[in-house]
């Protein structure tokens, strides 16, 4: 995954991924998201949870989503995008 030239620094330190098999790991192990995608003619962002997949050989997140949809426009033609993951565990 490429790294966005306005990439923003992590606040809590002590939880940033920095090992690449690691990070490859939590997203093979996770498949289920919230994207928020913002959008040049509104000020809130859209927010989408779905599935996804994640291809380590390609190292790229495949999104399910229908192409007919709503969802599909705003994201093929948002301008910025961030997605959250979770996973079972402690809660903090």
């Amino acid at each position: 995954m490429q790294d966005s030239p306005e990439k923003q620094q992590v606040r809590r330190k002590d939880r940033e991924v920095k090992d690449i098999p690691e990070r490859n790991r939590i997203l093979t192990e996770s498949v289920w998201c919230t994207m928020a995608v913002s959008m040049d003619h509104t000020e809130y962002p859209f927010l989408l949870s779905t599935f996804y997949v994640f291809d380590p050989n390609s190292d790229q997140l495949i999104f399910h989503f229908t192409r007919h949809g709503y969802a599909n426009e705003i994201i093929t033609q948002g301008s910025k995008a961030t997605f959250t993951i979770a996973r079972y565990g402690q809660l903090y």
